[in-house]
């Protein structure tokens, strides 16, 4: 796996082709899982993913902040309850 694919709930989508300064449309992504558009800036890909939360979760939990990748390209979501099966 490259730097460039997120693996979404045993999914994978590769962001490679999405070059500095250019703005994938969410239309374009197969699946329900993207919040927004993805790009490309500094080198990074910044995506935006919609979280399975139900209408009274907790503010921190619905606003969790900016997410960041460990060193083995891993998102630590164990502050964000599943709500949905």
């Amino acid at each position: 796996m490259t730097d460039d694919v997120l693996e979404v709930n045993g999914d994978e989508f590769d962001f490679s082709s999405v070059e500095e300064g250019v703005t994938l449309p969410v239309a374009a992504i197969n699946s329900d899982w993207f919040a927004g558009p993805v790009t490309r800036q500094s080198g990074q890909i910044h995506v935006a993913i919609l979280l399975p939360l139900g209408p009274d979760a907790p503010t921190n939990q619905r606003f969790p902040g900016k997410l960041q990748q460990d060193r083995n390209g891993l998102i630590d979501l164990s502050k964000v309850e599943r709500v949905y099966k």
